[in-house]
């Protein structure tokens, strides 16, 4: 899977992340280590529990 040109939205807020993480962790981590890298001034990303 490739990600490109993507636009994120201003905030990207993840609910239940706990549990998410508990569930899924491998796909968790690529998750994070895909989006993380926008996790600055152009996106805010929330991971809530």
């Amino acid at each position: 899977m490739m990600l490109y040109d993507i636009v994120f939205p201003r905030k990207l807020i993840f609910y239940h992340w706990d549990e998410i993480k508990e569930r899924l962790p491998q796909d968790v981590a690529i998750l994070q280590a895909m989006i993380e890298p926008y996790n600055d001034e152009r996106c805010s990303i929330v991971y809530c529990t």
